[in-house]
């Protein structure tokens, strides 16, 4: 991230924080009552500010704070009921691929916000969620401790920006304190740090695993990953058998077609497009039916790459194998590499790319989709509700593939993309 985009984001939180004072002057809330909640801890009441406390926080700080942190929200969206009355979480953000909902309370109140958070995260089957007084932030996920109760789980160290707010207040005579007990606090450096926890581009990271999930890909194709996942036996450029010519840049970029191809395959079956049951065939192959007759690259996925999904389907032979599936025209299927018929793969390596990444792996990634060369291309005659639903997957996946983009370009290159642009 450049210093530019942090510098821009802690002016305007440091601004949120400068309204938000302004509103307590503006309201001429007294100098002893103001320094009680922002020195002492006391809650905000509404007789204090003419006005309901939380949704004062929520206008004057929380939103605002929301905003300059990057995402895209929606206050107070429609939700099912918990208990016995209709109760809704405070927003619901609107920019990350998992669901995410945040719970406010007036300043000084962190510990109900989480309280309620849990109920929701419990009740609504939601991921994630915030919870925030508009001085304190976290972001939480939810699980079962051995006793069975839930509790909230950090996504990141949750942050307090209270310190900030006091010295700002300070440097403004709008409270009283202690000289001798106030800290040194730099409001700047400090919401520099507090961007970078919170900021929308970290917490999409954060939530969707795919720092771990590029890490496999990495480890399945060149052996390079960090964390030694389980299951990956052989890396799959070392398993390849190539033509005769073919370096080990051409090798893997072999091996990141076969990956993301075999990702799109899941995420199109996953989305009931296609009917290619890549687990049963494996099983067949792997229990010998087939397995004298060549390797599983050979019979089952040349196949379905270059002579089905390659293909415009009045040019198919035998599509009604794989439930007749629409025509793909961004050019994954299509050979790119010299000779690529002719590659194959060991079945004990595939056996690692299926069970371990494919049909293990829930947070599919398509490397090629950050091109736009997938979806967007899309040709379905008289289909027209799935190719709208097909453009906000490529959407979805754009954005998962840029959360780590960096990450896989340091551990893989060349990638698919090289190759193309030749």
């Amino acid at each position: 991230m450049d210093s530019a985009t942090v510098e821009d984001a802690v002016s305007e939180l440091f601004t949120c924080v400068e309204a938000f004072l302004d509103e307590f002057e503006d309201r001429k809330i007294d100098t002893e009552r103001l320094t009680a909640v922002i020195e002492n801890g006391d809650k905000l009441r509404g007789a204090d500010i003419g006005q309901q406390p939380e949704r004062f926080v929520e206008d004057h700080l929380i939103f605002p704070v929301l905003d300059a942190l990057g995402y895209e929200f929606t206050p107070r969206p429609n939700s099912t009921s918990i208990g016995d009355e209709d109760e809704y979480p405070d927003f619901r953000v609107d920019n990350l691929t998992e669901s995410v909902i945040g719970e406010n309370k007036s300043i000084n109140d962190a510990a109900t916000a989480k309280t309620e958070l849990c109920s929701y995260l419990n009740a609504e089957q939601h991921e994630y969620g915030f919870a925030t007084d508009g001085f304190e932030w976290g972001v939480y996920g939810v699980g079962v401790d051995g006793t069975g109760d839930l509790n909230l789980i950090p996504v990141v160290p949750p942050q307090n920006l209270n310190p900030i707010v006091q010295q700002i207040a300070r440097k403004r005579e709008l409270v009283e304190y202690n000289d001798e007990l106030a800290g040194e606090t730099d409001p700047k450096s400090e919401l520099a740090r507090f961007y970078q926890k919170f900021g929308h581009h970290h917490i999409r990271t954060e939530v969707s695993g795919l720092t771990h999930f590029h890490d496999k890909y990495a480890e399945l194709l060149a052996g390079k990953g960090e964390y030694g996942h389980d299951g990956i036996e052989t890396a799959l450029l070392n398993a390849i058998e190539a033509p005769a010519g073919a370096d080990d840049e051409t090798k893997l970029a072999f091996a990141a077609l076969l990956v993301d191809r075999l990702a799109f395959v899941r995420l199109m079956k996953d989305r009931g497009v296609i009917d290619v049951r890549l687990h049963k065939e494996w099983e067949e192959h792997n229990q010998g039916l087939n397995y004298w007759s060549g390797s599983f690259v050979e019979k089952h996925l040349h196949p379905l790459f270059y002579d089905v999904l390659a293909m415009a389907p009045n040019d198919r032979d035998n599509s009604h194998e794989f439930g007749e599936p629409p025509h793909f025209a961004g050019g994954l299927f299509d050979p790119v590499l010299p000779n690529e018929q002719a590659y194959d793969v060991d079945d004990e390596a595939m056996r690692d790319i299926l069970t371990t990444f494919v049909e293990g792996e829930v947070r599919t990634v398509i490397n090629e989709a950050v091109r736009g060369s997938l979806l967007q291309s899309y040709r379905a005659s008289g289909e027209t509700e799935l190719v709208g639903e097909m453009a906000e997957w490529f959407d979805d996946l754009k954005q998962r593939y840029n959360a780590e983009l960096s990450h896989v370009e340091e551990n893989i290159k060349p990638t698919l993309r090289s190759f193309s642009e030749e």
